[in-house]
């Protein structure tokens, strides 16, 4: 099966015409360029900056020679509902005793303007896991939970599933605890936005709280306990009262759609995307740099979508339709944007999904790997076959995959449609470690940083090959 793959991809490869202008460093730095400045002010949805960012990527696409991909038009608007925090007044108590938490030290988001917590007890969760919760009623509880990823090689879901989950099941409020490494000013600031589908169940009140007040209200102990496997969730000697006041607005973010339409009958498109989205305004007034640009994560994405579409739009025709998917609302929590186009009614399920995202930090010559390796065979082994033809060398471990729940193709992987990423990025995890725990999400991933495009450039000649590789049913027959 392998050799034949290969050799099916030698033909193809043979016969596809060298493009006339191919993908270069200083293409993809424009894009970036443009899209990390400051006049896109950090690309929030549902702002003018994101506003400035949809209409950009409308254009590049055009430009590309794409069609618009979301039935005539290019925006597949998504119904959301903007949450701004105005008030949390809580007091907690302690077997009658109140408990002084640091000032501003929780930013709790209410599904209405108003909302009650009327002497609620409090629970702490953990990690909100099934094994954690077994035999707890959250039922009316204020619950506390840590955010991120247990410590457990299985899946349990991303942590905004699990906090939803407590939501669903009667909590009163859902209170996650950031990590201690998180400075609590930009989390605050990050909470001053919440982003929820126009029918989502919101549950009555949630938001962060930093891990100084978690210290003083659940104590080191009790943190560290929840940090090892085996915890279970309790009951506190607390209670807690107050009011979350909350203004309501409604926006209009969208998904920027284009194709390639195929000879085939459409019924199994091919999919690549990355999210335009970041963090906007991400500190308070009178910081001196106050704007999260997201040049790396993800201007370097879109970039590189951009560029791949314009290359595949100037090549033959494929079998396959192939769309070009650019996200909103990755960053908003819940993957909205990517979940918007996995679900849309009376349309085609894609056979191969490709994201992108935070592609500009490894150089030239790193093996390729993939998250969600092992997932999807059949989609593994063209991936494989194809990197091994552009002579990369492949990463066969499935190390990458601890991140699999935290990027926009977990909205096709929990449907059972294939979904990964490949890149080089993700062959060397203390590349991205690295970049994970200092430049991510902070005003300092803009246009001052040194900014490696040489393995972005290798990684968009890749997803050009993919492409048209996944787009012809001899080379990827229907999984």
């Amino acid at each position: 099966m392998k050799r034949l793959l290969g050799a099916a991809l030698i033909g193809a490869a043979a016969s596809v015409p060298v493009a006339a202008e191919p993908i270069t460093a200083e293409r993809l730095m424009t894009h970036i360029r443009i899209l990390a400045d400051d006049s896109y002010e950090g690309r929030e949805a549902g702002t003018p900056g994101g506003e400035r960012a949809e209409a950009y990527i409308l254009d590049a696409f055009a430009k590309a020679g794409l069609r618009p991909g979301a039935g005539s038009s290019w925006r597949q608007t998504i119904d959301i509902v903007a949450r701004t925090p105005v008030a949390t007044r809580l007091a907690f108590s302690r077997n009658g005793t109140a408990v002084a938490l640091p000032a501003d030290s929780i930013v709790l988001t209410g599904a209405d303007t108003a909302v009650d917590l009327a002497t609620a007890p409090v629970l702490f969760a953990g990690y909100a896991t099934e094994p954690e919760l077994a035999g707890i009623s959250v039922k009316d509880a204020v619950v506390a939970m840590l955010q991120g990823q247990p410590p457990e090689s299985r899946s349990v879901g991303s942590w905004q599933d699990r906090r939803q989950a407590l939501l669903d099941a009667g909590a009163a409020a859902v209170i996650h605890v950031e990590p201690a490494d998180r400075p609590w000013d930009a989390a605050a600031k990050r909470s001053q936005r919440v982003i929820a589908p126009g029918n989502d169940a919101f549950g009555p009140a949630r938001g962060p709280m930093s891990h100084a007040a978690a210290t003083v209200l659940l104590g080191r102990t009790m943190l560290g306990a929840a940090a090892r496997r085996g915890f279970r969730a309790r009951r506190l000697p607390l209670t807690v009262s107050g009011q979350v006041t909350t203004r309501i607005d409604q926006i209009d973010p969208a998904n920027i759609v284009g194709m390639v339409k195929g000879s085939g009958d459409g019924r199994e498109p091919v999919v690549m995307m990355s999210h335009w989205d970041h963090t906007g305004i991400c500190r308070p007034p009178g910081a001196p740099d106050r704007i999260c640009n997201g040049a790396i994560d993800n201007a370097s994405g879109i970039a590189v979508l951009i560029e791949t579409a314009r290359e595949i739009a100037a090549g033959p025709k494929p079998v396959r339709d192939i769309y070009f998917l650019a996200t909103a609302l990755e960053e908003a929590g819940g993957f909205l944007g990517a979940t918007a186009f996995a679900q849309r009614p009376a349309e085609p399920r894609p056979v191969a999904v490709l994201n992108v995202d935070t592609i500009a930090i490894h150089p030239r010559g790193l093996p390729v790997a993939i998250i969600g390796r092992g997932r999807f065979p059949s989609l593994d082994r063209v991936i494989d076959a194809t990197s091994r033809q552009l002579g990369r060398k492949v990463d066969l471990d499935d190390e990458a995959n601890v991140m699999i729940e935290r990027q926009d193709g977990w909205a096709f992987t929990k449907l059972g449609i294939p979904s990964v990423m490949a890149s080089g990025s993700f062959s060397d995890m203390k590349l991205l470690t690295a970049y994970l725990g200092t430049t991510y999400h902070q005003p300092n991933d803009d246009l001052k940083q040194k900014i490696e495009i040489g393995g972005a450039v290798e990684d968009a000649d890749l997803h050009v090959a993919l492409l048209r590789a996944l787009a012809d049913p001899k080379i990827y027959p229907t999984p």
